[in-house]
Order: structure tokens, then sequence, then C-alpha cells
């Protein structure tokens, strides 16, 4: 699986949306809202729109490119049902040629870890779920986004990698501390 974890402010994710979207042929796609279609964003501001990227919420979003595969596979979420017995759906993408891209929420003194994250032929084999998929196309645009963030990092805290709108507001000594989304970086 190539994946890569990072700390990131807005302005971070913002650019790191609007690379994907100029650089790359991914998609961007949410996991949809409870009965809602899922939607798609043709740029972070569209994003933004939607979900005020690197507000107090933690934003799940599914990255499909035509390179990798002929279509994205819909799936339908039932959920179950509510107080009033009524039964909720969501929707989204999925797939094993499907990259994931979370972006950490932030609050006033923490920004929440961000994460991109594909998988690999081998793992997607030992699901029998590997066929259909340019592993080739995949693993070059992860390998490309991976390279991007790399890229754009100007600090580490412990093993993490700190884009410059988080390593702006780090603290002297970085102290990343478990959250209940993962990890989180304090921040002054």
């Amino acid at each position: 699986m190539g994946e890569i974890q990072f700390f990131a402010a807005r302005e971070d994710l913002l650019e790191l949306v609007d690379w994907i979207v100029r650089e790359t042929d991914f998609r961007i796609f949410e996991s949809s809202r409870i009965d809602q279609p899922c939607r798609s964003f043709p740029s972070s501001s569209a994003l933004d729109d939607a979900h005020r990227v690197g507000s107090r919420r933690f934003v799940a979003l599914e990255l499909w490119s035509p390179s990798v595969t002929k279509s994205p596979g819909k799936k339908r979420l039932k959920l179950n049902p509510d107080a009033t017995g009524v039964v909720h759906v969501r929707h989204e993408i999925s797939g094993f040629g499907i990259a994931q891209l979370q972006l950490g929420a932030t609050r006033r003194d923490a920004i929440g870890l961000s994460r991109f994250a594909h998988n690999s032929k081998s793992r997607a084999a030992k699901w029998q779920s590997a066929s259909g998929i340019a592993w080739a196309a995949l693993e070059r645009l992860g390998r490309a986004v991976r390279k991007h963030v790399t890229a754009l990092a100007t600090k580490k805290a412990d093993s993490y990698l700190v884009l410059p709108g988080a390593a702006a507001r780090m603290t002297k000594e970085p102290f990343v501390s478990p959250s209940p989304r993962g990890f989180e970086l304090r921040v002054r």
C-alpha cells in the first residue's frame, strides 16, 4: 500500500488539492452525506465551498483516475435505522483502484493528521480483486502525490512530515498526541 501521512494547515491542504487537480487525472469525490448523492469536486474552491477545508471537521475523499479504471465503482451503504425506524443511506465510490485523501481537522490549538493512500496489486490479489486495474498507472499517480507532499514539507514532527502552513504554527518543541481521528500536532 502506498501511503504518506502529514500535518497540513488549511492553506497547505487547498494547495495540495489544487496540485492534484492540475497535475494528475484524479477526480475527487466525497463519501456522501446521509441520503445525498456522492459529489465530485473539480477544484479546491468547490471542495472548500462544500466542506470548509481545514476547519474542525475531518474530510474523507476518494480519488478516482480514468487511467487506472474505466469507471469508479459505486457503493450504496445502508445505515442502521434511526429512532423512528427510517433507514438512511450513504453513497461512495469504491474499489481497489481508488486512492484515499483524508484531510485532517484543525482547531485553535491542534492540527489533525492528513493522509494519502492507495492499495497495491498484491493486497488486492489477496482479496481476489486485482483485475481491471492499471496498477502501474495507480503506482505512478500515487508516487507523484507522495513526492509532491514530501517536496512541500519543511519540517518533521516525530516521523510525520509537516507542510509549511502547519510548520509556521508549530511550537518550538513539536508535540504529537493521540486523538479520536489518529494523531494531532499541537500548535500555538
